[in-house]
């Protein structure tokens, strides 16, 4: 719910591999064990942070916005937000 940031549904994708890094070298794909394919990805904590992040960039650009984030080591990145311009009205 994006005014209380209550998590009101959860949908767990199968997951049959991951992009990983090559020792700053470069990235490789690498298959991830059956018995962890269907693990949520994010904590609850980590959606809501970033939930919260997302608002606020809606709010700074007062439009709904596109936004490409990652996850890694821990921490979230905020990569790129655009205005979302397929949408009537908002």
């Amino acid at each position: 719910d994006k005014s209380s940031l209550a998590i009101t549904k959860t949908i767990i994708s199968e997951q049959k591999r991951k992009l990983c890094e090559l020792r700053g070298t470069g990235v490789f794909w690498r298959v991830i064990p059956k018995k962890e394919q269907n693990h949520q990805k994010l904590s609850n904590a980590s959606i809501k942070k970033l939930a919260r992040l997302c608002v606020k960039i809606e709010k700074h650009y007062k439009a709904p916005q596109d936004i490409e984030w990652a996850y890694a080591s821990g921490k979230l990145y905020i990569l790129q937000s655009r205005p979302i311009t397929t949408l009537k009205a908002w």
